[in-house]
């Protein structure tokens, strides 16, 4: 069987990560699975990276495609938030030891459990880094305009016949 890929393996990490962090008193995660499955998530946000590039190069002229790649873009995004908390974080993580650290020491982390969670940026402004909005919402366009695509009927060019 193939390893899922993309959207599904997003979905897939955070199943995992939740039952592995799942500690009776609220969620905790020590190096090992922090290693683990965000290693898997920073390999997704490299394939929807090269999704958005793809879609960006090949099909620049079309306008269903330039939104296509703002959807891949902005789940590119979200991942690369979360890779980028990894790698600042991670001797955090470390130090804790087997107890592991409190999931709300990683607000990224944190927000990728669940659909919706508000942090405020840097002006105070509250802002849902949740995955429901970052990733699910884009995950379901990308659906519909691929669906969208697969049902619209074929624009053929008109062929030059002589009168």
């Amino acid at each position: 069987m193939k390893k899922p890929f993309g959207a599904t393996r997003v979905k897939r990490a955070r199943r995992l990560l939740r039952a592995y962090t799942q500690d009776g008193s609220g969620h905790t995660i020590n190096l090992r699975v922090y290693d683990r499955h965000l290693k898997d998530l920073n390999d997704q946000q490299l394939v929807f990276e090269q999704f958005k590039r793809v879609t960006s190069v090949q099909w620049a002229r079309r306008s269903d495609v330039q939104s296509l790649e703002e959807n891949y873009r902005a789940i590119e995004t979200y991942l690369n938030e979360l890779v980028k908390e990894y790698e600042i974080k991670r001797h955090l993580v470390k130090s804790c030891g087997d107890h592991g650290m409190p999931l709300t020491e990683l607000n990224r982390l944190a927000g990728f459990y669940e659909s919706h969670h508000f942090v405020n940026d840097k002006k105070g402004k509250p802002h849902d880094i949740g995955l429901e909005p970052n990733v699910s919402e884009q995950i379901d366009l990308i659906l519909k305009q691929i669906q969208g695509a697969l049902l619209a009927p074929l624009a053929l060019p008109r062929a030059a016949y002589p009168h």
